[in-house]
């Protein structure tokens, strides 16, 4: 893990410099965040799993309380049409039990939007009604991963590019990608990950129905690559076709809802190809003025962390109520499921289901504190565990 330099010195110190400030040259403002978080199986493991790999770790326990602390400064500013914002910070984080895991990680990105608003009538040009936008992000992740049993850690670089071009009041089309790179460090099991790179090229067709509710047909080529043996089953080339509706779909429904079928091929030709119906659905429902929920559907191929291929599937449902003026309370149920192919020709699956619980209040104009808990009853395997996350944060945007 990374520990503490100069650079990560450097950039914290200056940012708590920062006042507000907002002018000509732009709008400058620092956000921090705060927290403390219980991990009952901080490797995704079971404790009598954990108690067979310790030796071969350098983790004392199990569990862990982890201390985190991230401040980042935030800068936006319009150009005429254009939109531009980008953020730059650290994550501490400080395992109380297992030392040898804390680290300290960067916070970065930058977004470019021609129109943010994402109306379909900005004039781009004189005849053409055009979206552009543009990402960049770089950084590094660390959390559990519930496939390889084991805390991962990889450094990312990610942009992504997408156009967009009304032809006229009722048809449109676009194009995007986003391509990401990974590079892997070592677990707390596992020394070894090959690095990875994904390129996905969306093409869309779209039916401007109303100005708030698109319908699209879409095409997307996604090209998958490791840094390891072309064997692998990660180094593959997938095809999705699907339709969709975006947009508002009723007074109180609002959200967007993909149906498709993708077709994945390894590059390896002694490995079977595989189909499978896909979909990418996020709903939003306004019950009354203080209660609203969340509905998200999910269903896609990905490659893992060892370069294995998991066909993964995500449900959950969200309900957010306003207590009062400050306070908000939400529960969520989800369910996730794996199912991993290996190069031998055999799977194995992996599983998730459970709930969430938790309640955030507005503190003042600048702070805001939230608490929750998260239960989830996890299969890995044969191995069956209770997985217990709570977590208490302070937020504050200057």
């Amino acid at each position: 893990m990374c520990k503490p330099t100069f650079i990560h010195f450097f950039i914290i110190i200056p940012q708590f410099c920062f006042c507000l400030i907002d002018g000509r040259l732009g709008k400058i403002d620092l956000s921090t965040v705060l927290s403390a978080t219980y991990d009952s199986h901080i490797i995704a493991r079971s404790n009598s799993q954990f108690n067979q790999v310790q030796s071969s770790t350098e983790l004392d326990q199990p569990d862990d309380i982890i201390l985190r602390f991230s401040p980042v400064a935030n800068y936006s500013n319009e150009f005429s049409l254009l939109n531009f914002g980008a953020s730059a910070g650290v994550e501490i984080a400080k395992f109380m039990f297992n030392d040898e895991r804390s680290y300290t990680i960067p916070i970065t990105s930058m977004t470019l939007d021609f129109d943010d608003t994402l109306s379909k009538s900005k004039n781009f040009s004189n005849n053409a009604k055009i979206r552009f936008y543009a990402n960049f992000d770089v950084g590094q992740e660390v959390g559990s991963d519930l496939i390889e049993g084991d805390l991962i850690s990889y450094t990312f670089f990610r942009t992504g590019v997408g156009v967009r071009y009304n032809h006229s009041p009722k048809f449109g089309l676009g194009s995007s990608t986003n391509y990401e790179l990974r590079e892997y460090q070592s677990g707390a099991i596992n020394s070894y990950n090959d690095d990875l790179e994904t390129f996905p090229i969306t093409t869309s067709l779209f039916y401007i129905y109303s100005p708030k509710l698109d319908f699209s047909a879409s095409h997307t080529l996604t090209k998958t690559k490791t840094s390891g043996s072309q064997n692998t089953l990660a180094n593959y080339t997938s095809h999705t076709y699907s339709l969709g509706a975006n947009g508002t779909l009723t007074q109180k429904l609002s959200g967007q809802v993909s149906v498709g079928f993708t077709s994945l091929d390894y590059d390896n030709n002694q490995l079977s190809n595989q189909t499978s119906i896909t979909t990418a659905t996020s709903l939003n429902l306004v019950h009354n003025e203080k209660t609203s929920s969340y509905l998200s559907l999910s269903r896609s191929f990905s490659p893992t962390a060892s370069s294995l291929v998991q066909l993964r599937t995500y449900l959950a449902y969200n309900l957010s109520h306003r207590l009062n003026d400050r306070m908000t309370a939400r529960l969520g149920i989800f369910y996730t499921h794996s199912d991993i192919s290996q190069s031998s020709g055999q799977s194995f699956e992996t599983s998730e289901k459970g709930f969430l619980a938790g309640v955030s209040r507005k503190i003042n104009r600048i702070l805001s504190s939230d608490f929750s808990y998260r239960f989830s009853k996890s299969k890995r395997y044969e191995d069956d565990f209770n997985h217990h996350i709570l977590t208490a944060s302070l937020s504050g945007r200057f």
